[in-house]
């Protein structure tokens, strides 16, 4: 994998290849260049030059505001930027498994900060009860007609 420099990509306009872009990086810590084969005018594909400013941005917390303050307007393509906005949960949720060998999070009384953060991750869903049982709620009789 370090042999690896450069990676060309033909971008196809879907958030699949949006994604594959930061993965690349991390992955070979190589250069990615990026190429738009079909745009609506023909100075469109000039407007991908401003995504170097994300360099080094960390896709967590702020993702999105930053994002959008370095490129909205006319500095940028308002159609990569607007992919690049959910990029960020995107690749986090696409490297689960790579997650899953690092440790819990825990919140300050030991419950993992999962629970409850998304729909799958509900405490009255079947996901909680398998992997998390002392922490799942069960339906009452009420929620379940």
């Amino acid at each position: 994998m370090s042999d690896i420099k450069k990676v060309v990509l033909a971008y196809s306009g879907g958030l699949d290849t949006s994604v594959i872009l930061k993965w690349l990086q991390v992955t070979y810590n190589c250069e990615v260049v990026t190429f738009t084969a079909s745009s609506p005018y023909r100075h469109c594909p000039e407007g991908g030059a401003e995504l170097q400013t994300l360099k080094g941005l960390s896709m967590g917390s702020g993702w999105a505001k930053e994002v959008r303050n370095r490129l909205s307007g006319a500095r940028a393509c308002t159609h990569l930027m607007e992919i690049l906005i959910p990029m960020a949960t995107t690749a986090f949720q696409s490297l689960t498994m790579y997650r899953l060998g690092k440790p819990e999070r825990l919140n300050a009384e030991g419950k993992p900060l999962k629970i409850d953060s998304c729909y799958a991750y509900g405490a009255q869903r079947e996901l909680v009860r398998s992997r998390y049982p002392q922490y799942y709620i069960p339906l009452t009789p009420e929620e379940n007609t």
